[in-house]
């Protein structure tokens, strides 16, 4: 890969990092720890997608361990579900499977979004149903608690 390419995907890389954690840090008693393994945050929202941990640049052996164990235990002490998200940018190349060995499941994630100027003027919606941009803190809490309730 070229320096330019990899410049690009490192520039990727930080800001798919940042429009997965950012905007749950902003979110009232989020806790966040940012450290060259890992960044971590936990939300008083009870949904795992809401309580990432983005792998970067991981430990292996009995490392690694201590590093799952210390991160089990820390969302256990609050009673919130977590996810760990293993990006192509996490180190070492296929440290996946060692989360496997460890009592994780391998699960792709797709993610979406809409152009919310381009949806259609007539576009059908329930009555009690409204599409709009989230801002701020207030309406970022909402939005998740809706979707932690399903």
């Amino acid at each position: 890969m070229e320096r330019s390419d990899q410049r690009r995907v490192a520039a990727w890389d930080a800001l798919a990092e940042a429009n997965l954690c950012a905007s749950l840090a902003m979110l009232p008693g989020a806790e966040v720890a940012d450290t060259p393994h890992a960044y971590r945050v936990h939300t008083p929202v009870p949904h795992s997608s809401c309580n990432p941990v983005v792998a970067r640049h991981l430990p292996t052996g009995d490392a690694l361990a201590a590093l799952i164990a210390e991160t089990r235990a820390y969302y256990a002490a609050r009673g919130t579900p977590y996810r760990w998200y293993l990006t192509p940018r996490t180190t070492p190349d296929g440290i996946g499977d060692a989360f496997v060995a460890h009592g994780f499941t391998r699960r792709a994630t797709g993610n979406m979004a809409v152009d919310l100027a381009a949806l259609p003027e007539a576009a059908s919606l329930p009555d009690d149903c409204t599409i709009a941009e989230v801002h701020g803190a207030p309406q970022w809490t909402a939005w998740c608690r809706t979707f932690a309730a399903g």
